[in-house]
């Protein structure tokens, strides 16, 4: 926890040097050279730029610690405000896909690890790498041409329709129809790398000793792989997806951009359009933040997993 405190201070701290960083200025920003030399002044009184760094820079860590971020260049609203209301659909997002592609890569890689040396086992591992090979915009576009334009089977992009359903349970099958295609994008992207992750994790714990010894005891091969192999096996999975919990961040704001998603991707792609550097500042951190505490979870499921580590 301490370190990931730690973290916490040292990722908001690169946030505010970075932003210092560059080139130009809020007020040209705002105002342009239209504005005079009093005008000038009192916009950056307003922003405490005439203060000196290190005060700007402790009030600016007091500011993000207490959830006061400033209000965005280009609407004027609270940036807190606009992130809660888009927050949570890249939450659901990111968190349904990286379960469903880690649970169903697990499940093909046992599957391959069952028939090694088949052909069905080289085709998994071929399957796997062809796909995740794949650029996730692409996957996502293909996607769309197929089960949106062609077949028509869910919405070309959005979060709801242009006029949602009042009805709750319409309103939420209208949700999960605009989710499918952008959830079925990141899941396909991630099952590649899980199954390729875990298969080999699962042929090493395959040449260990104590399944020989299950073995011996009479255990089936679908209990040795089920009780002993696969607890062993989780671990790299959950390693590798803590570890590229920011890929998969990255992955899913392109996703969101393809499909028009309402989530922190669309946020952080309009806000480059429009130069909007506090909004812009406080989603880099919120990124930061999300592979800090994916970190911090796979460090608690190690310790469920392993005894060793709770030793």
């Amino acid at each position: 926890m301490a370190v990931s405190a730690f973290l916490v201070i040292v990722s908001l701290t690169i946030n505010f040097v970075i932003f210092r960083l560059i080139p130009g200025n809020p007020v040209d920003l705002i105002g342009g050279p239209r504005l005079t030399a009093p005008q000038v002044a009192e916009l950056k009184h307003s922003f405490g730029l005439d203060r000196p760094f290190w005060e700007q820079y402790f009030v600016y860590l007091g500011n993000y610690l207490t959830g006061q971020w400033g209000n965005s260049f280009y609407t004027g609203r609270p940036i807190m405000d606009e992130i809660s209301g888009r927050i949570w659909n890249t939450i659901i997002l990111v968190s349904l896909s990286s379960i469903i592609a880690g649970t169903v890569g697990l499940y093909l890689a046992l599957v391959s690890g069952r028939s090694y040396g088949k052909i069905r086992s080289g085709f998994a591992i071929s399957a796997s790498l062809v796909i995740y090979s794949f650029p996730v915009f692409w996957l996502g576009l293909v996607l769309v041409m197929i089960f949106a334009v062609v077949l028509g089977w869910f919405p070309v992009g959005g979060t709801t329709s242009p006029v949602p359903p009042t009805d709750p349970l319409l309103a939420s099958a209208d949700y999960i129809a605009h989710l499918a295609l952008p959830l079925m994008t990141l899941i396909l992207s991630g099952i590649g790398a899980s199954v390729i992750i875990t298969r080999g994790a699962i042929f090493q714990e395959l040449k260990q000793d104590y399944v020989l010894t299950a073995k011996a005891k009479g255990l089936s091969e679908t209990q040795v792989l089920f009780r002993h192999v696969l607890r062993n096996s989780l671990l790299p999975l959950i390693t590798f997806t803590a570890l590229n919990f920011g890929y998969i961040l990255a992955g899913a704001i392109l996703v969101e951009i393809v499909f028009s998603w309402n989530g922190l991707g669309t946020y952080i792609f309009n806000a480059v359009l429009n130069l909007d550097y506090p909004a812009l500042q406080a989603s880099f951190f919120l990124i930061s933040l999300g592979v800090i505490i994916a970190n911090l979870l796979a460090d608690f499921a190690y310790a469920r997993l392993d005894p060793r580590i709770r030793r």
